[in-house]
């Protein structure tokens, strides 16, 4: 594999991202035209190699990251940065592209969708989210514990060549604040910044074990499905807001959704 990379990029590439990333041509180039990955798919997942390597070539390495780098890139989990870990300052971290275009596209999201990603967000342990912690603490500045929004404005337009407008901002803000105090904390922030299509691809198990946990969060009388009465309970919004947000996942029109349902939607 190694034979194909630019003798003068060697240094700047590691053999297990050169493998991701002819992986993804391959698949590009499957003879049959439906197996074909979507075109918005491959930039996502060329935007989060990008990031890896981008982190993982710019800032000091040693035996123990690189091999944490490649467990990340086989279980889709990526590793913090050691710089942090070894008491550095959070504001030296560069902020991850795909981090970054997941809160932008937060707002976007069905509102049942959010409260799904918000009750997976939930589900992870400590240890496993040590990489979205260090993409917080490098975006929350003065270290309060909470992203404010002029924090939030400064890393969004981190990538952009133009700086979003003041309601594009506030409209995210308020996407991702559940519990509408103005601020964003970690969880309402892992939650923005989900990889559910590399949590999916990369741990099949681990993502059934975490999407049905999910759901189970939601079907509070356990009886296999999420019901009106169950949505009510779980967000507190009133019958008119759950008959239209419960119509975004009932696929078969049953008037309830069924984990299958339930996943497709995070999916989706």
């Amino acid at each position: 594999m190694g034979e194909i990379v630019d003798p003068s990029l060697k240094k700047q590439m590691s053999l297990d991202l050169v493998h991701e990333f002819s992986t993804i041509a391959y698949e590009c180039l499957h003879e049959d035209r439906e197996l074909r990955p979507p075109m918005h798919l491959v930039v996502k997942r060329l935007e989060k190699l990008l990031a890896v390597q981008t982190s993982l070539f710019k800032l000091p390495t040693d035996s123990s990251r690189l091999k944490a780098t490649k467990i990340a890139l086989s279980d889709g989990i990526k590793p913090a940065h050691s710089s942090v870990r070894e008491g550095g300052y959070a504001s030296k971290i560069p902020l991850d592209i795909s981090v970054l275009c997941h809160m932008r596209e937060f707002v976007k999201y069905d509102r049942l969708k959010q409260f799904a990603l918000r009750a997976l967000a939930n589900e992870f342990d400590e240890e496993e989210l040590c990489y979205l912690k260090d993409q917080f603490d490098a975006i929350d500045v003065d270290q309060s514990g909470a992203i404010t929004l002029e924090e939030m404005r400064d890393a969004l337009a981190k990538n952009l060549p133009w700086r979003l407008k003041e309601t594009r901002v506030l409209e995210i803000l308020y996407a991702i604040d559940s519990n509408e105090d103005g601020l964003v904390d970690f969880t309402e922030f892992v939650a923005a910044t989900l990889h559910v299509h590399q949590l999916e691809e990369h741990n099949p198990e681990k993502w059934q074990h975490l999407s049905q946990a999910a759901f189970e969060k939601f079907d509070v009388d356990r009886d296999g499905y999420i019901t009106p009465e169950d949505i009510k309970m779980h967000t507190g919004l009133k019958a008119g807001s759950i008959e239209v947000i419960l119509e975004e996942a009932d696929i078969d029109k049953d008037c309830k959704i069924s984990l299958p349902e339930f996943r497709r939607m995070l999916r989706s």
